[in-house]
């Protein structure tokens, strides 16, 4: 079987050169420079794992479908081709025949040691008491109560890409896969339905071994007031359900078989320029550079001469075999991908940002668009995230902050008083059925009091959360520091899918039950100023497009807009880029005399743009929030309204407008 002509086919990576040869030559060519690991502890491992996952489907056979996909990536070039050297001849060299010999000897030993390591660890057990391994690739199904637990067992290499899905049927299910510590790598939540619920499950193994994928079964789940959401509390009873699992195991080779994405480099980092020089000059630094920058996030150096811009330099640590890492932050993903510091594990991407600019992101290691929901990560070397709240499994991604951010302590802060939260059901005839609000009253309120000012805030269970905008929490600081007036806040979510105009100058069904059902229930339940001076709709998003239409709509009701990044622009729809006025907001105002409406509009820079390195000017008027809000402001400023214009470095992100929204209060609101 050695000098079998299949042999030659095991580097799947690169073709073998036409040499000729003589019976006994050798030839040895060395693993690439960046491969600082043993490669018999590599292999070692890696050959673990093929057993591990043959012992799941008790069939030691499918170890062979691992070794096809994966054996070019494992074993050693020197031993693939000294292996091969001599068929030319229609024999095979005594030293590749050795070495072969070695190999075969190790997978034995291997598949023993595997063994027996399986047979002293604990096995997963699920609730009665049963053993359960996964396959691959084959389905699970299984009945569960509220209260039950199923458990199996699951091993990857380094880097595999482990996923799948779970369908929870009358049940709520709490999904964890742990490591070999017993440490949950990735969580998921499936919550309760009249129908199945079908939630998309994966994860990237940060290392070879075992894994253990734990179900918890539970009635629901109860997280708290949607104003102080707090970790999700499961609730025991009496409900009972089944749920069908399948997972997929794809190794790095198989599923980055032929991915080269682009890679651009347009500004370098200083630092990194010294870390080369000190490399070629033999120091050792590699090891002092990641302790350098551990904890700390990513690298930001002033620029020579520039007092506009910084250079910020995003990092990945390389810990299983990489082929490519996305920083998922660029509209256009192709201006992202990171650069490898020859003859490390360093991979770096730097990019040029406006001083003052906050963003979000992640990092995205052996990246595919199709994969990027389970491939995309937090950075290891950065400890800020957002949402800063590490019971939240939901969405979470790095921060990066550069000096002069705008504050966000009117946000943080605890409050020395704090303002009353009320969860309201209301009915609306034109949506049909019920919905929640909620209304703030600010500190000191008595309902005899006022007339007090009104803020209606769109997109209403975001702001009212102190997870992402916490909206009451920067009232309270701002009302009892003197810098607004006291005032009431009702959050309301219906706005979504709702505010849509149904033609250009006809008012949204939204806009209608603000107009003619919200509005009339808040000034008979609350003491309200009638004057729509006092009064400010608001939102993020399509709910600072939604607040302009109904106050253009409805200016006898609000005087004031307060919008942060509204999508003033036709990026949804099929209009050719550059048409006449393809914002139907500045349209609208362009074509009706004026109101007496102010505006307060924000946007970030980097908001939709779609490059990095783009200059604006180059965009078309309806191509990204950002030019549909610049645009909206000349409108209204040509036709003399009071506009109040913001532009930080800030994305299409509720980071962004947790910081701004003080901003925009103070600018309507401020005494």
């Amino acid at each position: 079987m050695v000098g079998a002509p299949e042999l030659v086919a095991l580097n799947l990576g690169t073709p073998l050169p036409n040499q000729t040869f003589n019976a006994g030559d050798t030839e040895s060519r060395r693993a690439p420079p960046h491969r600082n690991f043993d490669w018999h502890a590599g292999f070692t491992n890696r050959i673990e794992a093929m057993v591990g996952a043959a012992f799941q489907s008790n069939s030691v056979s499918e170890i062979s479908g691992y070794m096809e996909a994966d054996l070019d990536c494992i074993i050693p070039r020197e031993i693939k081709m000294t292996s091969t050297i001599g068929k030319q001849h229609g024999k095979p060299s005594v030293r590749g025949l050795a070495q072969m010999l070695v190999l075969i000897a190790l997978l034995h030993v291997v598949v023993i040691q595997v063994a027996c390591e399986q047979g002293a660890q604990t096995p997963a057990v699920n609730a009665s008491g049963q053993v359960r391994k996964l396959m691959f690739g084959t389905p699970v199904q299984r009945d569960l109560r509220s209260g039950d637990v199923d458990e199996f067992s699951l091993a990857a290499g380094a880097g595999d890409l482990v996923s799948g899905k779970i369908e929870v049927r009358r049940l709520a299910a709490l999904v964890e896969i742990l490591n070999a510590a017993g440490t949950a790598v990735h969580t998921d939540y499936s919550f309760e339905g009249a129908q199945p619920v079908s939630t998309r499950i994966g994860f990237v193994a940060p290392a070879t071994g075992t894994y253990r994928l734990r179900i918890k079964a539970f009635d629901r789940f109860n997280g708290g007031p949607q104003w102080a959401p707090g970790e999700l509390a499961p609730i025991v009873g009496t409900a009972s359900g089944s749920y069908t699992l399948q997972l997929d195991n794809a190794p790095i080779s198989v599923r980055m078989l032929g991915v080269q994405p682009p890679v651009r480099v347009q500004y370098p980092s200083l630092r990194l320029q010294r870390l080369t020089q000190d490399l070629q000059a033999g120091r050792d630094a590699l090891n002092s550079f990641w302790q350098e920058v551990a904890g700390k996030g990513p690298i930001v150096e002033e620029i020579p001469d520039n007092n506009r811009d910084v250079d910020v330099t995003f990092l990945w640590r390389e810990i299983y075999d990489t082929r490519n890492v996305l920083l998922v932050w660029c509209p256009k993903s192709d201006d992202c991908y990171m650069s490898r510091l020859p003859g490390t594990d360093v991979w770096y991407k730097t990019v040029r940002l406006r001083r003052g600019s906050r963003i979000v992101y992640g990092i995205s290691p052996n990246d595919r668009a199709d994969d990027r929901w389970a491939t995309e990560q937090l950075d290891p070397l950065n400890p800020h995230r957002f949402p800063d709240d590490p019971t939240y499994h939901f969405y979470s991604q790095s921060v990066l902050e550069t000096p002069g951010a705008p504050d966000e302590q009117w946000a943080l802060r605890p409050p020395v008083r704090r303002g009353a939260i009320e969860q309201r059901k209301i009915t609306s005839a034109i949506l049909g059925g019920e919905r929640d609000i909620w209304i703030y009253t600010p500190p000191s309120y008595t309902g005899t009091g006022g007339p007090y000012p009104l803020l209606l805030l769109l997109d209403g269970a975001t702001y009212v959360s102190s997870r992402f905008e916490n909206a009451p929490g920067t009232l309270d600081n701002l009302i009892n520091d003197g810098r607004i007036r006291p005032v009431i806040v009702c959050f309301d979510p219906a706005n979504r899918g709702n505010a849509v105009l149904p033609a250009p100058g006809t008012e949204s069904k939204y806009g209608r039950v603000v107009a003619q059902e919200l509005m009339p229930m808040l000034r008979t339940s609350y003491p309200i100023s009638a004057d729509p001076k006092n009064a400010v709709i608001g939102g993020f998003s399509a709910g600072g497009r939604a607040a302009a239409e109904i106050a253009f709509f409805h200016p006898d009701m609000f005087g004031n807009v307060l919008s942060q990044s509204g999508t003033f622009c036709d990026c949804f729809q099929m209009r050719a880029p550059g048409s006449y006025e393809p914002n139907l907001n500045a349209q609208a105002y362009l074509a009706a005399p004026r109101k007496p409406i102010r505006f307060y509009l924000e946007v970030g820079l980097y908001d939709g743009v779609p490059s990095a390195d783009l200059p604006v000017h180059e965009l078309t008027l309806d191509e990204t929030d950002l030019m549909g809000n610049r645009h909206l402001r000349d409108v209204l400023r040509a036709k003399g309204y009071d506009v109040t214009y913001r532009e930080v470095g800030g994305g299409h992100d509720f980071l962004h407008w947790r910081a701004m929204l003080a901003d925009g209060l103070m600018a309507l609101l401020g005494k």
